[in-house]
């Protein structure tokens, strides 16, 4: 998406490979709004890239990536100006195919359109309010509008849910953005909407379907329903004083924890 100038990330941008006795361990990336994503590492590599970071001059507003390397990486951020604060705990869950929902609402979904902007600013802003995030949720769903990845559903004459599609490849998509309104939630809308969504993918090629949730979330029992399982736990950190004025160019480096 860099190389393609999607317009979703903007600078800086880095990349970092983890070395242990000249072997990778990791990789990490940087770029705005997600912040910084680390791969699978061994969190006795945290200093290195903490101290690459640092060498760098980069500020990241977030990191994200396995729970352990994450916890050290957050322990050398403790000692230095910027602060860590606000950690969340993930689980990845992936779907291979859809279960059958009984009970379901009758209902379909359907690709949003410009007539649907002003119900998609409303909720995007509801969004924000119940969940805020480090990104401008209502730019984030106008985007997601523009580029025809956002879906609504429509049941007994009214729109009542939406989602949006994200990281679609060749093998997988991930849905994210779930969001019913309060009026409409506890009435199966979200679990009719993702289920025919990731259906939809599932028939258009893709091998998977991911998404995830937030732990003691109530939706995880919606999508395990659907037929999503975890393959995965990962958390999350906001860094205080987090920053991305600095830089603005690629950089490709390295760091060893040895």
């Amino acid at each position: 998406m860099v190389a393609a100038n999607s317009g979703y990330f903007q600078p800086p941008f880095k990349f970092w490979s983890i070395w242990n006795d000249r072997v990778v361990v990791g990789c990490a990336i940087h770029a705005s709004p997600d912040g910084l994503v680390v791969s699978e590492a061994p969190s006795d590599a945290a200093g290195a890239l903490f101290q690459a970071i640092r060498d760098e001059g980069l500020n990241p507003r977030r990191i994200f990536g396995g729970p352990e390397f994450i916890s050290e990486l957050a322990s050398h951020f403790e000692h230095s100006d910027l602060k860590p604060h606000t950690a969340i705990s993930w689980t990845l869950a992936r779907l291979d195919s859809v279960a059958e929902t009984l009970g379901a609402p009758s209902g379909s979904a359907r690709l949003a359109s410009a007539e649907d902007e002003g119900i998609v600013r409303r909720w995007a802003e509801a969004y924000q309010a119940e969940k805020p995030a480090f990104l401008d949720i209502g730019a984030f769903m106008s985007r997601k509008l523009e580029d025809k990845s956002l879906f609504l559903f429509d049941s007994l004459g009214a729109t009542r849910s939406m989602l949006t599609i994200s990281g679609a490849s060749r093998n997988g998509a991930r849905i994210s953005s779930v969001f019913t309104p309060d009026a409409e939630r506890g009435k199966g809308f979200a679990t009719s909407l993702v289920a025919q969504v990731s259906q939809a993918l599932l028939d258009d090629g893709c091998r998977f379907v991911i998404l995830n949730w937030s732990d003691g979330s109530p939706a995880q029992r919606i999508y395990k329903k659907i037929g999503f399982y975890p393959v995965a736990t990962l958390k999350s950190l906001m860094i205080n004083g987090g920053s991305y004025s600095r830089h603005n160019d690629i950089a490709l480096s390295s760091c060893s924890s040895k």
